[in-house]
């Protein structure tokens, strides 16, 4: 207050904090915001404020990144109804899959269900993505005029761990003979490339 000479009666207004947080982080606010007023008597006084809880906020969002760097945009975590607590919990589910810009495909790194607790303020919590392993399933199909020429054939790939974008060099067989008798062989001869997707059939 200032200065020392005044008298009681006298009235002084002043404005309570706007927020006040608790011992285990929860914030409140004035019941009635705004400016308040106090009378001066002939002895210290304190007055009482009602706060309230301040209600939660319900934008949140997570961020799918991979090696910490953002992968895409944020995306919305849903969140039913309006009148939401401070510390209530909200149940997500991060996307199952993520393509990038160059094609590749991540998943998360901890699949299933995941929570979220609301504060006062709107957030974005972060989920870790990581490459998905490349599939070693591929083949070539063999045509004619494009038509299928029997099955597809297996295209052989050594080892498990694969990463998508990888190279695999593979040699069609070099005749194929049809249901008539008739042989064919490859228009182009010699060894091809198929690179590695999620899911891959060489045509």
């Amino acid at each position: 207050m200032d200065g020392d000479n005044h008298r009681q009666g006298e009235s002084v207004n002043y404005t309570p904090e706007s927020e006040i947080r608790d011992q285990d982080g929860k914030v409140y606010v004035p019941k009635d915001a705004g400016s308040k007023t106090v009378t001066l008597k002939d002895v210290p006084q304190t007055v009482e404020v009602e706060y309230v809880e301040k209600p939660a906020s319900t934008k949140v969002s997570y961020q799918p990144k991979v090696g910490g760097a953002p992968l895409g945009e944020a995306k919305v975590i849903p969140v039913d109804g309006d009148n939401h607590r401070q510390g209530e919990s909200v149940n997500y589910t991060p996307e199952s899959e993520i393509r990038d810009q160059d094609g590749k495909v991540y998943v998360p790194k901890d699949a299933g269900s995941k929570t979220v607790t609301l504060k006062d303020v709107p957030q974005t919590v972060e989920v870790e993505y990581v490459e998905k392993p490349a599939s070693t399933k591929v083949s070539y199909q063999p045509k004619v005029g494009g038509a299928p020429l029997g099955e597809a054939k297996v295209i052989p790939v050594d080892g498990d761990n694969h990463r998508q974008g990888e190279s695999v060099n593979y040699t069609p067989e070099s005749e194929i003979r049809d249901q008539d008798g008739k042989v064919y062989v490859p228009k182009d001869a010699g060894s091809k490339t198929v690179t590695f997707k999620k899911t891959y059939h060489k045509q």
